[in-house]
């Protein structure tokens, strides 16, 4: 009885020897035209040859309309100059300056309830024109009338880069 379950195991083993004997040295069946159809590997799509290998954003006039229309804006359009009637420009005070390759930045509080404002050259804010920034001090202008806005005398004078 011993004799006959081992020789059974021996002719199993060889059978599975050889089966797989022979799917690793034949090769492999071409695909039949019933699997081609159910089961389509496709392989990954190049770009085109013109087209640019890396990202690149599109230039700030892209974006033209976004400005052109604000979100935040009750009618979607920006206010007008003739809506932004200047204040007295003493209820500005300068706060900070930034100056670097990029361009000058100034913090400008402002408002009843006092707010921090980041502006540029050129900006509009409560009706002044913001137009020079200085390490120390900022200019601006509403009509005919030009004001200076000074940091503090306590404020140091130069900033470490």
């Amino acid at each position: 009885m011993h004799f006959l379950a081992f020789a059974a195991l021996v002719a199993i083993s060889l059978l599975c020897a050889a089966m797989l004997y022979r799917e690793l040295t034949e090769p492999a069946p071409a695909p039949s035209k019933a699997a081609a159809g159910q089961a389509t590997v496709t392989a990954p799509v190049a770009p085109p040859a013109g087209a640019p290998a890396s990202f690149a954003m599109p230039p700030l006039q892209a974006y033209a309309e976004v400005t052109a229309r604000p979100l935040f804006s009750p009618g979607r359009r920006p206010p007008s100059v003739s809506q932004q009637v200047a204040g007295p420009a003493s209820s500005l005070a300068l706060v900070g300056v930034v100056i670097s390759r990029d361009g000058r930045i100034a913090l400008i509080r402002q408002g009843k309830a006092p707010a921090v404002t980041r502006v540029q050259e050129g900006q509009l804010v409560e009706g002044w024109t913001v137009k020079s920034i200085a390490a120390d001090r900022v200019v601006v202008r509403s009509g005919a009338t030009e004001a200076e806005l000074k940091l503090h005398e306590d404020a140091p004078a130069k900033i470490a880069r």
